[in-house]
């Protein structure tokens, strides 16, 4: 909940699916909120140090492109798959989930963790 510990904002989301975390970065890849589980060889700050940087230059892409405000990145890799969604100008909210997990319902999770994200944001910043 956007009341309780920031680490745990997105545990509800967690609970229900294929996801191995959830975490709020912004440009500077520092990470306000959010968690990978414990089984999981990710580290949530090492996400958002690679992620950070991405932020500002998929909307700058996006920008150029004359194509509207970009809503979400789907990244595949050999063992997950990795949402962005975009929280504010500088923060995203980066999704790890399962290879096999499908895109549709990744998207659909993602746009959730963004509000939520965009609400906890709101709140304590």
């Amino acid at each position: 909940s956007a009341g309780g510990d920031p680490l745990h904002l997105f545990d509800e989301l967690l609970a229900s699916g294929p996801l191995f975390g959830a975490v709020v970065v912004d440009a500077q890849g520092l990470v306000h909120a959010g968690r990978f589980i414990e089984q999981t060889a990710v580290e949530a700050d090492v996400i958002g140090a690679v992620v950070g940087g991405s932020v500002e230059e998929a909307a700058r892409t996006v920008q150029h492109l004359h194509i509207g405000a970009w809503r979400g990145i789907l990244l595949e890799a050999e063992h997950a798959l990795l949402h962005l969604a975009p929280v504010s100008r500088d923060a995203v909210v980066v999704l790890a989930a399962q290879r096999n997990t499908p895109a549709g319902w990744l998207k659909r999770v993602g746009a959730q963790a963004a509000e939520r994200a965009g609400r906890y944001l709101e709140a304590y910043e």
